[in-house]
């Protein structure tokens, strides 16, 4: 059974927090991941904003995070979020922490998202297996636009699953026309057969309006469960009489 959900950093460009959870119940997602991408203005939400979603994951600011009391100050808000309904998952940027030791007393899940062409690290597999080696505890998210854009045969997905897959936390979903996009819109249905397993929860990042939101899941999930399906059919054909 497939885990999707949708993150709300996009709509949250033009529409209150608020709003964009009650979009993304209405185009009937079971999971969302929040964001708090601006140091400056934390994400306020109440238990009631939340509950009706079954997994919650939280995307934490871009920030050079080290041992220090502006770092600690950001923790202390995803901790907040973390009392009010404890999250599944908290996702950084890899490429501009400066101290990992100041996520090792963390109180909610630590994940690490492969990066994209733009950055300068934590684009490959070494990078990403080296971050995880630092902490046993610490969860990795894969993010497929991210392997799309710095590899366009897409072998790097799969050497992510074989070195990582263990650690898998969450997969980042979305098209690639130049930035993140719906798949809806880009059809790059490769991009889905990346998925290895459809268990892990799956964020979407390509809706940008509330209008996407239904047709993106629609579409994803159509595909995914065309997918898998597929595979079923390939298995039973390869298996070897008894």
């Amino acid at each position: 059974m497939l885990t999707l959900g949708t993150a709300i950093g996009g709509i949250c460009k033009t529409h209150n927090p608020r709003d964009a959870l009650r979009f993304v119940r209405e185009a009937g997602f079971r999971a969302v991941e929040l964001s708090d991408k601006n140091e400056n203005a934390p994400l306020v939400l109440t238990y009631a904003d939340i509950k009706d979603f079954e997994y919650v994951s939280f995307h934490a600011p871009t920030f050079p995070y080290a041992n220090d009391p502006a770092s600690r100050e950001l923790l202390q808000r995803i901790e907040k979020i973390h009392d009010i309904r404890p999250l599944d998952c908290v996702v950084f940027h890899p490429d501009t922490v400066r101290d990992l030791s100041i996520f090792l007393h963390a109180t909610f899940p630590v994940a690490f998202e492969n990066m994209d062409w733009r950055k300068a690290t934590h684009r490959t597999v070494e990078d990403m297996q080296r971050l995880m080696d630092y902490d046993s505890r610490f969860k990795f998210v894969l993010d497929l636009n991210h392997v799309h854009t710095n590899d366009d045969t897409l072998a790097l997905g799969k050497k992510f699953y074989d070195a990582l897959g263990s650690r898998l936390t969450e997969i980042h979903l979305s098209g690639f026309a130049g930035l993140h996009e719906p798949l809806f819109q880009t059809k790059q249905d490769t991009i889905i057969n990346l998925i290895q397993d459809f268990s892990v929860p799956i964020i979407l990042e390509g809706t940008g309006a509330p209008e996407e939101l239904l047709p993106e899941r629609l579409y994803v999930e159509h595909t995914a469960q065309e997918i898998i399906r597929r595979r079923a059919h390939m298995t039973r054909h390869t298996k070897k009489p008894s």
